[in-house]
């Protein structure tokens, strides 16, 4: 009750004053609402005009056509980068509000051309929230101003995008047309080099090579085995020869040589023709007469010139001597020397044959040895001709691609209100 009543008291207080007071109050306010109305009649207003921008990873046409993606892609350095945040600060650089400002060609009270930082000062750029939207505010007393000072902005900024791109790209092809010429120059040296190498090494398919050098040395081992089969048959036949006409395969080999001379013939008949005469003689006379005496003395010099001639026929290094007269003679008068020739020939030729078959093998076999390498070193080659080509294949390609993407005319921003 107490608190009410001092309440009412103080009210009942301010009442009456204000009736004793009520006409300098009146004054008072009625001067602040004076002054108001004075200013607000005065105060001109301030007009804001907003454009937005949406961003996109990448352009329409780099997007179809798969060109000039790394020029165009919007992508933060780092994983807490913002490109949107990145493009506003590029919007309100001062190369972007030049470019705006010289389209505008505005002029301040005193006739100035008006500054970056003035109008910047009047210049809002921020991102939507959640979104790759930017929006660009501007204020001005005057509603077409500040609608061409947010459209020449935008402008600017795209115009600059474009050309950023466009000049970007510019270096990129510049760059590519400076690298191609050396790429095709080592593509075409590791083409020679391959090229080269085959040539030197008679090499066309060097894997079929591998294979067929391996079939051929299991065809000449082959041939080689068959060959000293036959070489050991006809040895035999000649030794089985031989030892019917009672001498060693290399009398018996001698004595068939002397048997096709002439001249050894004829030595043989005067003797045979001499020791027939001898019979005779001993039948007539005693063995001390003369005419035997002679005779037998024309038989030892004819059998000391049939010596005489067969060493001279075979030779000093004939390994079996000078076959005996009476043997050479007792020999040739057997049908059996033409055989023996005749294996001697075939045993010549199936030696000959094992050589030549062994001189192959043995090439072969180093071939074989150096394949292994040859095909390494190939190899080798191979895979700088496909490095080369690979280069210069993909300089061709980013050539044609920085051609065409130097031709767009878009950016990677839209614009979505103005």
């Amino acid at each position: 009750m107490n608190n009410r009543g001092s309440a009412l008291s103080t009210l009942l207080q301010y009442s009456m004053r204000l009736k004793q007071h009520w006409r300098p109050a009146l004054l008072v306010f009625s001067l602040f609402f004076l002054l108001a109305g004075i200013l607000a009649l005065f105060q001109k207003s301030v007009y804001e005009a907003e454009g937005k921008i949406v961003l996109k990873r990448l352009t329409p046409t780099s997007t179809l056509t798969q060109v000039g993606q790394e020029v165009d892609r919007l992508d933060p350095l780092t994983n807490l980068g913002n490109p949107a945040l990145t493009e506003t600060e590029i919007i309100q650089s001062t190369p972007v509000l030049q470019a705006a400002l010289r389209k505008l060609s505005w002029r301040d009270d005193s006739g100035d051309a008006v500054s970056v930082n003035d109008f910047q000062r009047s210049l809002s750029v921020s991102t939507v929230n959640a979104a790759d939207i930017i929006k660009i505010t501007f204020k001005d007393k005057s509603p077409s101003k500040a609608a061409a000072g947010v459209n020449q902005v935008i402008e600017a900024y795209m115009a600059n995008k474009v050309r950023g791109n466009q000049d970007d790209i510019q270096r990129t092809r510049q760059f590519v047309e400076k690298q191609l010429p050396d790429a095709e120059a080592d593509l075409k040296q590791a083409e020679t080099a391959l090229r080269q190498f085959k040539l030197a090494n008679q090499l066309l398919d060097l894997g079929d090579k591998v294979t067929s050098t391996e079939g051929r040395i299991n065809e000449l081992q082959r041939q080689i085995s068959d060959n000293r089969a036959q070489l050991a048959n006809t040895q035999a036949q000649m030794a089985s020869t031989a030892q019917k006409i009672g001498m060693s395969p290399d009398q018996a080999i001698a004595i068939a040589s002397l048997s096709q001379s002439p001249e050894i013939q004829d030595t043989v008949k005067d003797i045979q023709t001499s020791e027939t005469e001898l019979v005779q003689a001993r039948n007539r006379f005693t063995d001390n007469h003369p005419t035997v005496v002679q005779l037998q003395n024309n038989i030892a010099n004819l059998k000391a010139l049939l010596r005489q001639k067969s060493a001279k026929i075979l030779g000093a290094s004939s390994g079996a001597g000078t076959p005996d007269a009476n043997l050479l003679i007792g020999a040739l008068k057997q049908d059996l020397s033409s055989d023996l020739v005749r294996l001697d020939s075939t045993r010549q030729g199936i030696e000959k044959q094992i050589s030549d078959l062994s001189t192959t093998l043995d090439a072969e076999r180093a071939q074989s040895v150096r394949l292994p390498r040859l095909v390494q070193k190939q190899n080798d080659l191979e895979r700088k001709v496909q490095a080369a080509q690979t280069s210069y294949n993909t300089l061709l390609q980013k050539l044609k691609e920085t051609q065409i993407a130097e031709n767009q005319t878009q950016g990677n921003a839209k614009v979505v209100a103005w």
